[in-house]
This record gives C-alpha cells, structure tokens and sequence, in this order.
C-alpha cells in the first residue's frame, strides 16, 4: 500500500511537471507510471535484498506529508521538484557499514536503471524510420525512465534523514560523494547527451 501510494503521487508529480497538454496527460502518465513504477518498486527490492543478506528486515513506509508537498510543487511548476514519498527504514539493528550498504543500494539500482534506459535509446531511435509511431513512444519511455530514476538516486542521497543519504554519508564519505555525483552528472548531463545523440543519428 505504501508503495503503490508514492508510485501514483510521483507519477501524477512528474506528469504535471512536464506542462504536458492536455490531450498528451493521461499518456505521459501512463509511461511515467511504468518508469516511476519499476524504479520504485527495485529500489526497495533492492534495500530488501540486501538487508536480508544482513539477517535484517526493511520496510518502505510512505511521507504523506512528503507526498502532497510534492505533488503542490508540480501543480505551481516548481523547477526543482523535491521527490520526497518515503523512506526505508530498517528495523534491525546494523553497523554502520552495513547500514550504509544497505541504503546505498538503492540509489545505485536508480543510476542502473538509468543507464539501462538511456543505452536503449540508441537501438529504439535506430527504428524510427521503420516504426515512426511506436518508436516515438517508446523513445519518450525510455527518456522518462532514464531521468526520473536519475532523480529519484538523486534525491535519496540527500544527507537529510530519513533519506538514504543521511545513512550512506556517516558510513563512507567517498560513497556518498561518488555515487551523488554520479546521479547528478545522469540528470544534467549524461542522460541530455545521450538523449540528444540518439536523436541526433537516427532522428
């Protein structure tokens, strides 16, 4: 239930924040359904998993009031929207090292995925001639889910609890500084330049 609740308000957040018009909404919130959806949905799975692997048990609980604020700041069009739904909290007790691994799992299953989206934008955009209709949504799929998980590592980094970040950063500094530097390198730069080379060679 939690999940499902921050996947609908992210959505709706990164639909409304792309000012689409409104006979393109109820589209572009399908794509960012799927893309918001699978970078959630494996960023906790990834916390999870890992938690396991430490004999510990993690949960994703949902901020409501993280959720509306959010939701209001794409509504006004915010330019930075703070993507703030939740957090994993891990109810057994770690060291700091393995709870920093933990947390940071998540971010780096974001930055993976982002990758993954952005690479498959060059076999996609090869197609338009073939496939003009279905490569054009597909393409705006893919872009999607490379910079909206590219945000969501972003944001979770953030060294404010209960975000990720704020457990990574007490665990190893240079981590924390890799990984969030990394994430922000895929928002402003590596996902606009490999978006706009694949446009540019098979566009």
């Amino acid at each position: 239930m939690h999940i499902a609740c921050a996947v609908l308000a992210l959505t709706l957040a990164f639909t409304l924040l792309g000012q689409v018009p409104a006979n393109l909404f109820m589209l572009m919130f399908f794509l960012n359904l799927v893309t918001v959806g699978l970078g959630v949905v494996l960023h906790e799975l990834a916390h999870k998993f890992v938690a396991i692997r430490y004999g510990a048990f993690a949960r994703f609980i949902a901020w409501p009031a993280g959720l509306a604020l959010m939701i209001i700041m794409a509504a006004m069009h915010f330019p930075l929207l703070i993507a703030a739904p939740g957090a994993v909290y891990i109810f057994t007790p770690l060291g700091k090292k393995e709870y920093g691994i933990v947390s940071v799992a998540g971010p780096l299953t974001n930055i993976a995925l982002s990758l993954i989206f952005a690479a498959a934008m060059f076999p996609v955009a090869a197609l338009t001639s073939a496939m003009p209709g279905i490569s054009t949504y597909l393409m705006l799929l893919l872009a999607s889910g490379a910079q909206i998980n590219a945000w969501l590592a972003v944001f979770n980094m953030l060294p404010i609890p209960p975000l990720d970040g704020s457990k990574v950063l007490p665990w190893d500094g240079k981590v924390y500084a890799g990984v969030i530097v990394f994430a922000l390198l895929l928002v402003f730069i590596i996902v606009p330049l490999l978006a706009g080379s694949a446009q540019l060679l098979f566009g």
